[in-house]
């Protein structure tokens, strides 16, 4: 919803406002893909070590800011907000495919991105609706961009909040499956007097034959005590 306006228009931006050629233009949005390319497995890694969250929410904070700052910058200033905005964005499609996709179990975490994205879409297109709105009010798309861009400024206060740490964590103990868990019990957990320290089971003797047929009683004998696991 809130920064979807701005990427729609930022081409439009740096032609319409600031009198970059096509040509022009092209070498920046190339040369911010190629550092691209390193930002995203450096990012992979800070996140792995430092934590999705706290990152995810720092990027989430600077995104909107280098937003505002680029569309809304006098002269030449705009340049460095643009990489600026530029790496907040691809540090954002890193890092929030990985943490939300984390923080659903894995039986619905393929339905969950799917969802995701469908409202991504939904909220794209609100929000090409409502900079639609606002500039036929506000009279200039950096105007119009810069107010729907505001709630933005409310996801990392959200994410920060409410949602886990997910780095270093196994994921079903992030989110683990609802309605079945499992327990896992040896001998001397189910309550058996005649277990060892090795977790053998001494069967006694009854009085009975052999089954040799020799007419002996049958002697104790020991079994192995394995773990067995319960559905619950």
């Amino acid at each position: 919803f809130a920064f979807t306006p701005s990427a729609v228009l930022k081409i439009k931006h740096l032609q319409d406002v600031h009198g970059l050629s096509p040509k022009t233009v092209s070498v920046v949005v190339i040369t911010s893909g190629l550092v691209a390319l390193v930002v995203f497995p450096l990012l992979g890694r800070l996140s792995d070590r430092g934590g999705r969250r706290t990152l995810l929410c720092c990027f989430m904070a600077v995104c909107p800011i280098g937003v505002l700052a680029f569309y809304n910058a006098p002269g030449n200033l705009y340049l460095p907000f643009y990489f600026l905005q530029m790496m907040a964005s691809f540090a954002l499609n890193v890092l929030q495919t990985t943490f939300f996709a984390e923080a659903f179990p894995a039986s619905h975490r393929c339905t969950a991105n799917g969802m995701m994205m469908m409202f991504a879409v939904f909220g794209g297109v609100l929000g090409l609706a409502m900079e639609s709105f606002a500039y036929t009010h506000l009279g200039t798309h950096a105007a119009s961009v810069s107010v729907v861009l505001l709630p933005a400024f409310v996801s990392p206060i959200v994410v920060r909040c409410v949602l886990p740490e997910t780095a270093g964590k196994d994921l079903d103990e992030i989110a683990p499956e609802r309605g079945s868990s499992s327990a896992v019990f040896s001998g001397k957990d189910l309550g058996l007097d005649n277990v060892d320290e090795a977790g053998e089971v001494e069967l006694q003797p009854f009085a009975c034959t052999s089954p040799m047929g020799d007419g002996k009683a049958a002697g104790p004998r020991r079994v192995a005590s394995t773990p067995t696991a319960f559905a619950i």
